[in-house]
């Protein structure tokens, strides 16, 4: 009964803390708007996609969630972090993304 609790628990934590991510994603604005649907980011287990139109957006949007990670003591693993460019601009050089105020940069892909 004890580990049910615990595993209770540890969902319930682990829902608010990436609510909170969420929520802020959300009221920051930035995102990839369709057909009138803000779609900012897609969350899987404790794995997040971030979507967004522009490159200057999708940097503000890793500065929320560094922020709203860093309140709740929790660290993005930039080791397993990278930035996907596709569509008419995928040939745009990206050097300087960067996750949060961490001097890490994103590794990015094409």
């Amino acid at each position: 009964m004890v580990r049910w609790q615990a595993f209770c628990l540890l969902f319930c934590l682990h829902y608010l803390s990436f609510n909170l991510i969420i929520m802020r994603l959300k009221d920051c604005g930035f995102g990839c708007n369709i057909n009138g649907v803000n779609i900012g980011c897609i969350m899987y287990a404790d794995d997040i996609i971030l979507l967004s139109a522009t490159v200057d957006g999708l940097q503000k949007m890793c500065n929320v969630c560094y922020t709203a990670a860093s309140e709740l003591k929790l660290i993005f693993n930039c080791t397993k972090t990278a930035c996907i460019l596709f569509g008419p601009t995928y040939r745009v050089q990206i050097s300087d993304m960067s996750l949060g105020m961490s001097s890490t940069a994103v590794e990015v892909s094409k």
